[in-house]
């Protein structure tokens, strides 16, 4: 999935359920917000004082981790 300031939260929320974990550790509720359906990533962050860059590298990195772990898991590494 190719994240960018312009994708809606839900969507990646609701592709990638793991994210709302991440979310909730920077204490952004984005996984739970009505407003996740219409805002993008850089309006979330703004709304939660986080800068939206930082955000989506660090998202990015965590949709890695997770995406390794998994493969990790089932033995597909």
């Amino acid at each position: 999935m190719l994240i960018t300031k312009h994708t809606k939260i839900e969507q990646i929320a609701r592709s990638l359920r793991q994210t709302v974990k991440f979310f909730n550790a920077l204490q952004m509720s984005c996984g739970s917000c009505f407003v996740n359906k219409f805002d993008a990533i850089e309006n979330g962050a703004l709304m939660c004082s986080v800068d939206g860059d930082d955000l989506i590298t660090q998202l990015k990195k965590f949709i890695s981790s997770v995406h390794i772990s998994v493969e990790s898991d089932i033995g597909l590494k």
